[in-house]
């Protein structure tokens, strides 16, 4: 049962349960959790282990003897590890509220109790997610590209308001019970790592919620803010992964999605024959697999899960259990 260090006005009957998927995490995992610990509410939290070589689990046992730690006996992916933690939260504490953060975070002192007091009196956002900042205290620079419409202002006078958008990444999402129980879980069959937020969102605003920011709570994102040099394979597996989650984006029609599945293929064909004559092996050897991986795995997936995303439900919940 969730503890409360402060006043229980809004929270008597609220059951909130952390859960950080992690994967060779042992650089983060101790501060994240202890950020955790040290909020104003004191929240059961799962750790959920994709099969990490690293000693993550061994740190967070010898430290955190509370923390429930789940360890999957292979990487299944970000979405696949949530799915084991909510599949968990539900049936061994009947939770209201899931708290999914990333590893890689720390979480200010007051960002859960906020986070519950928008999340109470907006039952209509599904998903809530405090600021992201990063290790400069300065607005994540992925994070920023979200909330674009919204004067930045708002870090200065921050205010208790949720600001309403169509897309946050799942770096820090308080998501209630009756959004779950109707959107389900991440889908596991068409993502793997990354993509997986955005589908989930397409699925939340579909089953008719709303996703929101506040901006009176906020995590810290350790990751560089600074420019990389990107590897030309993967910014194309990144153009390709957008594609995908236009295709599964059930807002749109059946037929749009196969038409942009047809396209898809058509075009990486195209990039595939030119690749093969600029002898660029590399490049043609990474499109043999998509042209493969579209026409086998994706052309069979997507229409089954576009089917069960739009059906209410724990949807992908219960393979993870």
């Amino acid at each position: 049962m969730t503890l409360l260090k402060n006043d229980q006005t809004s929270y008597d009957k609220t059951k909130v349960v952390v859960i950080i998927a992690t994967y060779n995490g042992s650089k983060y995992i101790v501060n994240c959790i202890q950020s955790i610990l040290e909020g104003y509410i004191i929240p059961q939290i799962i750790m959920i282990d994709n099969n990490s070589s690293d000693a993550t689990i061994e740190l967070v046992r010898k430290t955190f003897q509370e923390i429930k730690i789940i360890k999957l006996s292979q990487n299944q992916g970000f979405g696949f590890a949530n799915n084991v933690g909510i599949s968990y939260a539900i049936k061994e504490f009947n939770a209201n509220y899931f708290f999914l953060i990333n590893q890689d975070t720390v979480v200010n002192i007051n960002t859960l109790d906020n986070l519950l007091k928008s999340a109470y009196k907006h039952p209509e956002f599904g998903i809530i997610s405090p600021l992201h900042l990063n290790d400069n205290y300065a607005l994540d620079v992925n994070f920023e590209n979200y909330i674009k419409p919204f004067d930045s202002n708002f870090i200065t006078f921050p205010d208790d308001m949720v600001r309403e958008v169509s897309m946050i990444n799942a770096a820090a999402w308080l998501v209630n019970r009756n959004c779950v129980n109707l959107v389900g879980g991440f889908d596991t069959s068409m993502f793997f790592h990354y993509g997986e937020d955005d589908n989930y969102c397409q699925r939340v605003v579909y089953h008719g919620f709303k996703i929101g920011f506040i901006v009176n709570s906020s995590i810290i994102h350790f990751r560089s803010n600074k420019a990389k040099v990107v590897d030309p394979i993967k910014a194309l597996g990144i153009i390709m992964l957008r594609k995908r989650t236009e295709m599964a984006d059930i807002l749109i029609s059946d037929d749009l999605a196969k038409r942009q599945l047809s396209n898809y293929l058509k075009t990486v064909l195209l990039i595939f024959v030119k690749s093969i004559l600029t002898l660029n092996f590399h490049k043609s050897s990474y499109l043999i697999q998509e042209l493969i991986r579209g026409n086998i795995f994706i052309k069979s997936k997507l229409m089954k899960s576009r089917i069960v995303n739009r059906s209410k439900g724990l949807n992908w919940l219960n393979q993870a259990i």
